[in-house]
């Protein structure tokens, strides 16, 4: 269960997983998480209670081709990334749920 409404983990995920296909399908998500990671925060948190923030992380040290990546960071501390995929090694992987990683640092 989700420590951040009564949805659980897979319903969260589930739903970011829709918001997102529905705004720009199976394509990576790179230079889109802008687009989809503010008004996906806006539909958690009006829509299902899910107390939440849009974040954005400065990249520069990182080999992305951005310097900034936008995704939500949880109540719980989690991140909620709905363009995780844009990044080396995570293909496959359209949206990510967890522990903040190297693609989620607070600076």
């Amino acid at each position: 269960m989700s420590q951040c409404s009564n949805l659980t983990d897979a319903e969260l995920l589930g739903i970011s997983l829709a918001y997102r296909k529905s705004l720009i399908g199976q394509a990576s998500g790179e230079g889109c998480c802008l687009l989809v990671a503010a008004p996906l925060a806006t539909l958690l948190q009006s829509s299902y209670g899910v107390a939440c923030e849009v974040v954005i992380s400065d990249h520069a040290a990182l080999d992305t081709p951005f310097t900034d990546h936008v995704w939500i960071k949880l109540a719980d501390g989690r991140a909620l990334d709905p363009t995780y995929s844009q990044f080396p090694g995570t293909e496959g992987e359209l949206v990510y749920l967890g522990a903040p990683t190297e693609y989620h640092q607070l600076h």
